[in-house]
């Protein structure tokens, strides 16, 4: 329904791509960064190299003026693993919602 105006793919460390989408709702702009970490990756300073990557490219959107969704499947529980601290709520300033194990809408 809404045109993508922008699009970027990057290939993180452990092999899968993330998304990055600009697109306008009524009139504003709207980023959607979509994630897939591998859940099986066993090597932390991978999905944590992976996790900065993804954040670095996020911090680069002009997020004050522009909204930003992201979404997918982080392949970790919040809090249990180092990469988590990255996406914590309090970095965002909006809101932030972990979904668990069967939370699909």
């Amino acid at each position: 329904k809404f045109p993508l105006l922008h699009v970027e793919q990057h290939r993180l460390a452990g092999g899968t791509v993330f998304t990055l989408c600009k697109t306008r709702v009524k009139g504003r702009p709207l980023h959607v960064v979509n994630v897939n970490f591998p859940e099986s990756s066993k090597d932390v300073d991978k999905r944590v190299a992976d996790s900065k990557f993804v954040c670095a490219v996020i911090q680069k959107i002009p997020s004050m003026q522009e909204d930003v969704v992201i979404a997918g499947n982080f392949g970790f529980p919040p809090g249990v693993y180092p990469e988590a601290d990255l996406f914590r709520p309090e970095l965002f300033m909006d809101s932030w919602t972990v979904c668990k194990k069967n939370d699909a809408f």
